[in-house]
């Protein structure tokens, strides 16, 4: 298994701002907390791309998350995702092999 990377908002954003900074860093997945969900061992997860939002058990959020990034396009950090044009390569700073357009 690959790492997940993650980032926390400590600065105390409002939520609209917190959403455009997941933008600004290409984030492929939010996963959004509140009290409720927390009581219940749910979180939620946004697709940052479709902007789907869909509910998690806690006990289920790593495998959920590897499971939707295998299925995403690229596994690098380089911003591509499948069916928009690829910037791995020489570009990419993690050194992977882009994978986004090979057929399956």
């Amino acid at each position: 298994m690959s790492t997940i990377k993650t980032e926390t908002e400590y600065t105390g954003r409002a939520l609209k701002g917190q959403f455009k900074q997941a933008d600004r860093l290409k984030s492929k997945f939010l996963i959004i907390l509140n009290d409720e969900d927390l009581k219940n061992n749910i979180v939620q997860v946004k697709n940052n791309k479709t902007k789907e939002e869909e509910k998690v058990e806690l006990k289920d959020l790593v495998n959920y998350l590897y499971d939707k990034l295998s299925n995403y396009g690229c596994s690098c950090d380089c911003g591509c995702q499948d069916g928009e044009e690829c910037t791995c390569g020489d570009d990419c700073h993690c050194g992977e092999e882009c994978h986004c357009h090979e057929e399956e």
